[in-house]
């Protein structure tokens, strides 16, 4: 009885061993489908691509997007676009956009350097002590008449004629001018001597009969709109056909009598277009003779000058 017991264990152990050992065939199986063929006792791979949800495939290198903001696009052009660079100004461009060159105006009624032949210049000039007008003809290139009445606001009215003659044109390169006047006229008075003290006579230093003679120098820069500076020095001589005896016991006064008195002027005239200007002329008559006239009679006008063609 124990024997046989004892020959039953090793039957026992080798008997499940031999069973895993030994394929199954189909029959023993019957309508069973193979343990390989089930889904359900498979065994999957966590590292296959079968495993779900399992870890998510990387993206392709060139769809993974940063996180970083986009580059802004370089300002400017592009490297691929091509810019002409824009041509120099000519001369005609620069003329074009200055416009046409200033005509000059080199015409003065007050200076030195005559208008030429043909020419004819106008004037009016208003200041203290005379209200003038001017009119000169250039008769010949160097040579100017003048026609012209100066008055002391209605108190003396007086025609004038005179000449200008240029004696000098071109020094300094053609700027600077030296010329000789000559002025006379017959003045009339609202007043007769003996009933004026301090009136038209005291104020203009002249008398019947009128006349001047004297230098006249000018300058003009060469631009076209340069004002023309002017110097006019001029001695005047004055006949008085009705002379006053000033003192009681003087006896009877002679039948005309002489003055004389030194007349300075300076100023410019400023051309505003090619043919006018406006004048600004100041300075003052020293009389020889203080009976009847002021010492020295300050003068100061202004006015404008044009050329009518």
């Amino acid at each position: 009885m124990r024997a046989s017991r004892l020959l039953l264990l090793p039957a026992l152990l080798l008997g499940p061993l031999a069973r895993a050992q030994t394929p199954a065939s189909p029959s023993a199986s019957g309508s069973r489908a193979p343990a390989e063929s089930s889904p359900s006792s498979a065994v999957v791979d966590d590292d296959s691509w079968q495993a779900y949800p399992g870890p998510v495939s990387p993206l392709p290198e060139a769809q993974v997007t940063s996180s970083a903001p986009p580059t802004p696009p370089p300002e400017g052009p592009s490297p691929s676009t091509f810019v002409l660079p824009a041509p120099p100004p000519s001369a005609s461009d620069e003329v074009l956009a200055a416009g046409p060159p200033l005509e000059p105006n080199r015409l003065g009624l007050l200076g030195a350097r005559s208008s030429g032949t043909g020419r004819v210049l106008v004037g009016l000039l208003v200041g203290f002590p005379f209200l003038s007008a001017r009119a000169v003809v250039g008769v010949l290139p160097q040579l100017d008449v003048a026609l012209g009445v100066d008055s002391v606001y209605g108190m003396m009215n007086e025609g004038r004629l005179g000449a200008r003659l240029t004696l000098l044109d071109g020094v300094d390169n053609g700027r600077a001018a030296l010329g000789f006047v000559v002025e006379g006229g017959r003045a009339l008075f609202l007043r007769p001597a003996e009933a004026e003290e301090r009136g038209a006579r005291y104020l203009s230093g002249r008398r019947n009969w009128n006349l001047q003679s004297g230098v006249v120098a000018s300058w003009q820069g060469q631009s076209p709109r340069a004002k023309r500076l002017f110097l006019d020095l001029r001695y005047q001589l004055a006949w008085d056909t009705e002379p006053l005896q000033r003192t009681p016991l003087g006896g009877l006064p002679p039948a005309s009598t002489t003055t004389g008195a030194f007349l300075a002027r300076a100023g410019f005239e400023s051309p505003i277009t090619a043919r006018t200007s406006y004048v600004l002329s100041f300075g003052g008559d020293f009389h020889r003779r203080a009976a009847g006239s002021a010492s020295f009679m300050p003068a100061i006008s202004v006015g404008v000058v044009s050329a009518l063609w």
